[in-house]
């Protein structure tokens, strides 16, 4: 399990003249937890470079995943029911092969889903391709005041990560919109 500490301090909260929620470089503990559906285990490195880009969290999953590959950051952003949400992230999923010869992502585009205020918006991304990830959403549920953010791969249950398959995340933001 991963813990979040202060890391949200030491992202930038601006209020309402600004972006909810906003961090460039996620740090390591930016996911509170992951599921304990994920198979093996995860490595998460803090400040990598993906095409000559900077400030990239990476993730590595160690074996393919069978159930749903999900991360979350607890206690995100407080949600209002009908206020509509931007949420937008850079996204790289890696094309490299691992060495059994396997493809770290599915051919073609990879559904690639959030849930956040009882929402669940989906991008299909393209593995070797940095990619914004953005949608709008507008909040249907919140539970206990601040709502959790969850980023995660299940459907179709094809676009699961396999073994060695890494992505990078940055610029994380929720916005209203």
């Amino acid at each position: 399990m991963l813990g979040l500490g202060n890391s949200i301090s030491n992202s930038s909260f601006i209020g309402t003249d600004g972006p909810l929620f906003f961090s460039s470089v996620l740090p390591v503990d930016f996911f509170d937890s992951n599921d304990t559906s994920i198979g093996g285990s995860v490595a998460i490195t803090a400040n990598q470079t993906v095409d000559s880009s900077t400030g990239w969290l990476k993730v590595v999953f160690d074996s393919e995943q069978t159930g749903v590959a999900t991360f979350v950051n607890d206690n995100t952003v407080d949600i209002v029911v009908g206020q509509d949400y931007k949420i937008s992230f850079n996204i790289f999923l890696s094309d490299a092969t691992n060495g059994a010869g396997k493809a770290h992502w599915p051919s073609g585009p990879t559904t690639t889903s959030v849930a956040l205020g009882g929402q669940i918006p989906t991008q299909d991304i393209t593995a070797g391709q940095t990619t914004l990830w953005e949608q709008t959403i507008t909040a249907s549920r919140n539970d206990s005041g601040f709502e959790d953010f969850y980023l995660f791969w299940n459907s179709p249950s094809g676009d699961r990560p396999n073994a060695d398959a890494q992505f990078y995340i940055k610029n994380f933001t929720i916005e209203d919109a």
